[in-house]
């Protein structure tokens, strides 16, 4: 059992009822997620909890600090701050090809070549999954109803065609 004074931090929402017996009454809980590493290094969101300990997440954040690894303090909600951000993007960019307005080369080249970002939305979809982000979008609608976060159409088709491999 651990110490009630050692904050323990969780990539996975689902980890809490695994382990949870084993922490000691009252030790601090932080949920963080880590995002792969990018051109700018690696990045996690600290999740507020209004009840939890914010010396806690201080202590979470200065460990992410000390490793080299930028944080933020966020609100949980569906998506947190990154994909909440990132997932609507990558939707406008399947509803341009799927409406017919742009192919997909078209779209991550004039991202990368004309606005200067890494990679284009479809290879973000391409290193996400359009499964995942699909299903992203599908809680931001739940938790908004905003029709704009309704997941295209053009993913059923992304989904079909990686599950035929």
């Amino acid at each position: 059992t651990l110490a009630p004074s050692v904050p323990v931090a969780f990539l996975d929402p689902n980890a809490y009822a695994e382990i949870g017996n084993e922490l000691a009454d009252g030790a601090p809980v932080v949920a963080l997620r880590l995002h792969a590493a990018t051109k700018a290094g690696r990045f996690a969101e600290i999740v507020r909890d209004p009840e939890g300990s914010d010396t806690a997440e201080e202590l979470v954040a200065a460990t992410l600090a000390h490793a080299g690894i930028r944080s933020a303090r966020v609100r949980a909600r569906a998506g947190l701050l990154v994909d909440a951000l990132l997932l609507q993007h990558l939707n406008d960019a399947a509803n341009m090809v799927e409406s017919g307005y742009a192919s997909v080369d078209d779209i991550d080249t004039a991202m990368t070549a004309g606005c200067g970002y890494p990679q284009g939305p479809f290879a973000y979809i391409a290193q996400l999954g359009p499964e995942y982000v699909a299903g992203g979008l599908a809680e931001l609608y739940d938790e908004t109803r905003q029709p704009a976060v309704w997941p295209s159409p053009w993913f059923d088709d992304a989904i079909a065609a990686e599950q035929l491999g």
